[in-house]
């Protein structure tokens, strides 16, 4: 799920980074490293060169704020609803019509560094899934006990989605559902 078959490219643009992104599979926690250790620097730099409304800043803008909370927040909502929605497809369907002046941005920090965050967001990926697992089994005996609870399984539902099960993740979340889940009754608020 997220091994780092990418490697180190010459430049990077925003959409050989997305390329490479999609590869380790990022959760949400390893998305908001990306941003924070790289998309930041990236926005304030156009910030300061173009201006605030010019097109790479604004786009830059909007990449920013789904790495940090967007992101998140999908996976939290239940607006992951199938096997198909995975990590790749979310990360797709934010660079949907995106303008090619931002989608061949050269991202300004060093080859090296780029490649580094992705290897550190790779890292967060697989420690991560390793925690999910172990979290896994608890609730699972919980929900023994309490089988109609559905934040049981709205926590299962993210916890195997987080691992890459998005069959098991989807089965989970139309349970969920089923026992009268819905996002404003969540008491999982944040991931990261």
């Amino acid at each position: 799920m997220t091994s780092l078959a990418a490697k180190k490219r010459k430049t990077y643009s925003i959409k050989s980074l997305f390329i490479d992104l999609k590869k380790i599979s990022p959760t949400p926690r390893a998305l908001h490293k990306v941003g924070a250790e790289l998309i930041y620097s990236e926005w304030n730099t156009s910030v300061a060169a173009y201006g605030s409304d010019h097109i790479i800043s604004r786009n830059l803008n909007d990449l920013l704020q789904f790495m940090e909370t967007d992101y998140e927040t999908i996976v939290l909502n239940g607006d992951l609803t199938t096997v198909k929605d995975t990590p790749s497809s979310v990360l797709t369907q934010f660079l949907k019509d995106r303008p090619t002046e931002f989608l061949e941005h050269k991202i300004g920090r060093s080859p090296d560094y780029v490649y580094n965050i992705i290897k550190v967001a790779s890292k967060i990926c697989k420690d991560e899934a390793a925690q999910c697992k172990s979290i896994e089994s608890g609730i699972r005996k919980q929900m023994k006990d309490e089988p109609e609870d559905f934040g049981h399984w709205n926590q299962l539902r993210i916890l195997l989605w987080l691992q890459g099960k998005y069959k098991e993740a989807a089965e989970a979340l139309r349970e969920a559902k089923k026992l009268g889940w819905a996002p404003e009754k969540s008491a999982i608020v944040s991931i990261i």
